[in-house]
């Protein structure tokens, strides 16, 4: 079984965000939103050949504002085994076991079900509201 790290930076505002050096890193990030008294999941996403940026510039094109309150984003630097890299297919894969495993209220893909490679993933860092550990094999 393969052991990820993520280690979850402190979150900002979409706009905050587009304008930091987050904006041009690949990696995974969240975005929830906080309305009343209450913290929602609303997206996991992960970029690989797109910078965040341009997945940010389009979430908040596409749906973002269809949801009230302050929405945040949560940049995860991903932390591999000695000897590991980060590829597209690893990232994909612990993109789909976090959706999975926390069923967000927009994402669509990898709801259904879990089929990549056997891993552990260890949520560091201000997780919000993911768990701190998203194992696959607590699926089978």
């Amino acid at each position: 079984m393969e052991e990820v790290r993520i280690y979850w930076h402190y979150p900002c505002s979409l706009a905050t965000c587009l304008e930091s050096y987050w904006a041009y890193a690949r990696g995974l990030y969240t975005i929830g939103r906080f309305f009343g008294h209450t913290d929602s999941l609303l997206y996991i996403g992960e970029s690989y050949r797109r910078i965040m940026y341009d997945r940010l510039y389009t979430h908040i094109r596409e749906w973002t504002n269809d949801y009230r309150g302050d929405k945040q984003v949560r940049y995860g630097d991903v932390l591999l085994e000695d000897g590991l890299r980060l590829t597209e297919g690893r990232l994909t894969d612990i993109e789909a076991l976090l959706i999975y495993y926390h069923q967000p209220i927009h994402n669509t893909q990898h709801k259904n079900g879990y089929w990549g490679r056997s891993l552990v993933i260890l949520n560091e860092g201000y997780r919000g509201l993911l768990d701190p550990i998203a194992c696959s094999d607590d699926l089978w």
